[in-house]
């Protein structure tokens, strides 16, 4: 949020995070990216605190500019 809080007049579009569900799957159930874990149940959870990071901070990222495209 300090970042963005900063440089949102500047800056026209944000990310949250890369490929949240690529890296879920990659990293705990195919097990090709670091943790290297192979388990669906895991990979499932870390999707899902993933998405639920995004979403909350998008809320926030759009309560300090409601214009910005995120």
């Amino acid at each position: 949020l300090y970042v963005f809080s900063h440089l949102h007049s500047k800056v026209r579009l944000w990310i949250t995070m890369n490929e949240p569900i690529g890296y879920a799957i990659e990293g705990y159930f195919r097990g090709v990216y670091p943790p290297g874990k192979k388990n669906l149940t895991i990979a499932g959870n870390v999707a899902k605190n993933l998405l639920y990071a995004h979403v909350n901070t998008y809320k926030e990222l759009k309560k300090i500019n409601a214009d910005c495209q995120i």
